[in-house]
């Protein structure tokens, strides 16, 4: 089973407060995600996901762009059938070997993990499966590299983000 997921989301950027201030604490963001899961006669599904994930939002007059690029295993739960569609329960958990964001004056780069919850719909089509569904997406940041004069000042390197993304 191979999906090919687009997630529109919503992005609480709070956590990059002591980098950019002062911030707006909501961003916009589009998320791509393949997945690639083994079918057995089991109702837990488990396989490898990569995602790319990008998010624009103003602080100090200056628009920020962040980008994220991550991969893991994930597994999906069919806990409901039914003849039209079956519903499923998704988690999974990711390294981000990219995780950056980028301004007029700086770019900072981050060591991350992420995890995710979710629930989709999969309806079988004559063209394949149409998913329909929603996540919630956490990210456990750290400030690795900074362009601005001082990064080790920051009061807090260490924080999480979280989006909420419907496909």
């Amino acid at each position: 089973n191979t999906q090919f997921n687009y997630y529109m989301d919503s992005v609480d950027v709070s956590g990059f407060e002591n980098i950019y201030s002062p911030l707006n604490n909501k961003a916009n963001g589009n998320r791509l995600e393949f997945k690639t899961l083994y079918q057995s006669s089991f109702p837990i599904e488990f396989g490898l996901t990569l995602s790319y994930q990008n998010a624009k939002w103003t602080a100090n007059d200056s628009d920020i762009n962040l980008n994220s690029f991550s991969f893991g295993p994930s597994f999906n739960y069919k806990f409901y059938t039914h003849e039209y569609f079956n519903l499923n329960a998704n988690l999974g958990a990711e390294i981000n070997p990219l995780f950056q964001t980028k301004s007029d004056t700086s770019k900072e780069n981050y060591s991350a993990f992420s995890y995710s919850l979710g629930v989709s719909a999969i309806f079988p089509t004559m063209f394949g499966n149409f998913n329909l569904g929603a996540q919630y997406r956490n990210s456990n940041i750290n400030l690795s590299d900074s362009t601005m004069s001082s990064p080790s000042g920051f009061a807090k390197n260490d924080f999480a983000i979280s989006s909420l993304g419907f496909m």
